[in-house]
């Protein structure tokens, strides 16, 4: 699921560090995380455009303002998030369902492109936000996983290729 611009310290701005599943608030993120807490209650992570993939009780030290939608300075760089990736323990044909916008989505392909893992974006094609928290909102209340979509899988870097 993807983090969000909303954070609990735009509301509670002495908050301090907060786990990784309370720190971010907008409406995106409450609904991908009704959603993950529903269909993947084992298995969820939340990315993070500057800390990169989070566990839920990760804590995320305080606010920041950066985006995979935009070039952001703090963004986590592509070869650190495809390191985490790796230590996630990914292997070709695992499936990660991305619970995000485009641009999420992308980075998670990027990321994940050496473990030969499948990515599946659900809400591709869905729209704009407002889109894309109806259908979470629905699919939650009506207890119906979205369908995953297509396999996304990026080709192996040139490099990587001749592994």
């Amino acid at each position: 699921m993807p983090c969000g611009k909303a954070k609990i310290w735009d509301r509670v701005p002495h908050a301090g560090p907060t786990a990784a599943c309370a720190a971010y608030t907008g409406p995106l993120a409450r609904a991908t995380r009704s959603y993950a807490e529903r269909f993947h209650a084992q298995s969820w992570t939340i990315l993070s455009a500057r800390h990169g993939f989070l566990a839920p009780h990760d804590m995320v030290p305080g606010p920041y303002e950066v985006s995979f939608a935009r070039r952001s300075p703090g963004r986590i760089a592509p070869e650190a998030l495809a390191r985490q990736a790796l230590r996630l323990g990914l292997r070709p044909g695992d499936e990660v369902i991305v619970v995000a916008g485009a641009a999420y989505v992308r980075a998670v392909l990027q990321a994940v492109r050496a473990t030969g893992a499948c990515v599946r974006a659900p809400l591709a094609g869905r729209g704009g936000l407002g889109r894309m928290v109806q259908a979470l909102v629905r699919a939650v209340a009506g207890g119906h996983e979205l369908a995953a979509g297509p396999d996304l899988r990026v080709p192996p870097a040139p490099d990587q290729a001749s592994r």
